[in-house]
């Protein structure tokens, strides 16, 4: 016996996927389980059902494609809007209009106060300087924000040595005039790194 069976595919334009296939009664639960091996007639008739339902899972895999196709779309233009939408806030961020001797002095504490031994290296100062080109500017301007690093030398890899030795110069340069303080935490392993650092390059080491 054949049944339509019809799914509304929008709810504003009343679009609808009808579907005209045979009625498919569930199999009983205990014929599953029991091993049950339908006759031949059953099975002629179950084959021929089979047959039957194949066009209707097609149009109905069609359909959820287009569909998928559809919410992809959607969402790709949802997400481009938020996109948007964040960078409009950006542009509002209060932030923005904070004036440069507010901003010297919060990124002077950031620097000043950040404790760095459970990490490899803390370059605060070189971080802020990866936010944005004003900040970045702002931060190159002031030697005095440069002249605080701190590395955990107990957690540095033969790999990562090379890099810290850069940095420790980049800081050098950077902080001009000011002397640079070096907050180092190792064991016995830092040798390799002093070499770097000219005699009356830091303040503290």
């Amino acid at each position: 016996m054949s049944v339509s069976s019809s799914t509304v595919l929008c709810g504003r334009c009343q679009a609808t996927l009808v579907v005209d296939g045979p009625s498919l009664p569930p199999v009983p639960q205990e014929r599953l389980r029991n091993h049950d091996i339908p006759s031949v007639t059953e099975t002629s008739r179950i084959t021929a059902l089979l047959d039957q339902i194949e066009p209707d899972i097609a149009r109905y895999e069609s359909e959820i494609a287009r569909l998928e196709d559809t919410l992809a779309t959607l969402r790709a233009r949802r997400d481009e809007l938020k996109r948007y939408q964040g960078e409009y806030k950006t542009l509002l961020s209060p932030i923005r209009r904070m004036p440069i001797d507010i901003l010297l002095e919060i990124f002077s504490i950031v620097c000043f106060e950040s404790g760095g031994n459970h990490r490899v290296i803390t370059a605060t100062t070189l971080s802020l300087s990866q936010i944005c080109s004003f900040w970045r500017g702002v931060v190159k301007n002031n030697p005095r924000l440069w002249s605080t690093l701190a590395v955990n030398l107990a957690l540095v890899t033969d790999i990562e040595g090379d890099g810290i030795r850069a940095l420790v110069r980049l800081y050098l340069t950077r902080s001009s005039s000011f002397p640079l303080t070096l907050d180092i935490f190792a064991r016995n392993c830092f040798g390799h790194l002093i070499e770097v650092l000219p005699s009356g390059a830091w303040a503290i080491l």
